[in-house]
């Protein structure tokens, strides 16, 4: 039996393409929790890219990647990360919670 497709979640950690037009600040960077429709951790993350290359956002890292599943059995998730789930599971689409954009 091979793998299947389920809702990931991860925190990514985000800057802006120097060389596009970005919906980040030059030389600014943030965090932000991501939720997509998989079949594995790398399906995810090039999910996750080409989304994030649509914005003019590079991707940094990626922190706390794992099946939605085992998130809300272990811990408690907001109102806004159970949203973008259920838009998920509709639309098979990469969705964003809120950036938490710094500068260094």
């Amino acid at each position: 039996m091979g793998e299947e497709n389920q809702i990931w979640i991860c925190l990514a950690h985000v800057t802006a393409n120097q060389d596009t037009e970005s919906v980040l600040e030059s030389g600014k960077k943030a965090y932000v929790n991501v939720l997509g429709y998989a079949i594995n951790p790398l399906d995810f993350e090039i999910q996750i890219k080409n989304a994030l290359d649509e914005m003019g956002l590079i991707l940094l890292s990626i922190e706390d990647e794992e099946p939605f599943s085992v998130r809300i059995s272990e811990w408690e998730v907001n109102d806004m990360i159970l949203e973008k789930a259920k838009e998920v599971e509709q639309t098979k689409n990469i969705r964003f919670t809120t950036f938490h954009a710094y500068s260094e």
